[in-house]
């Protein structure tokens, strides 16, 4: 299964939670709703440098991701989608797949002009939400081969 991370721009906290996530299980997809000129690059050329330093102290290196629209089909290819931020920004398709039961909204505010301590902060309290996810992806797999 496929589960999308998607956040304002696809640039933080999708890209985040992609990386933190790291589950041989599921296949994990970072996206934004609106990149803007983002959309394309790599985080180390959109100089995400408080990010990049912020993951790295936790051993991951995000420097070559690249930043991707969410669009209808990536959507539809998702088994799940977590989206973080707020409900006003989504598009009709994403209202639409969260009516459908395929969504799961977690308010995280925009790290816009974070610091890097204030995303090793963004960070750790990321990683206890993706371990409720799994959690509760376990209990899914169980319950679909029981």
């Amino acid at each position: 299964m496929i589960v999308q991370f998607v956040c304002e721009q696809g640039i933080a906290r999708s890209q985040i939670a992609g990386a933190l996530f790291n589950d041989p299980i599921h296949e994990t997809r970072s996206t934004g709703i609106v990149p803007g000129w983002y959309e394309g690059k790599t985080l180390s050329k959109i100089g995400a440098t408080s990010l990049l330093e912020s993951m790295s102290l936790f051993g991951y290196d995000i420097s070559n991701k690249v930043v991707r629209r969410l669009t209808n089909d990536a959507i539809k290819r998702a088994g799940l989608l977590v989206v973080m931020g707020q409900k006003s920004t989504w598009p009709y398709y994403l209202i639409k797949a969260a009516a459908n039961g395929k969504v799961i909204h977690w308010e995280i505010q925009d790290p816009v002009g974070y610091t890097r301590e204030e995303y090793i902060w963004l960070i750790n309290g990321m990683r206890e939400e993706l371990q409720r996810l799994k959690g509760m992806l376990e209990e899914r797999l169980k319950l679909v081969y029981s």
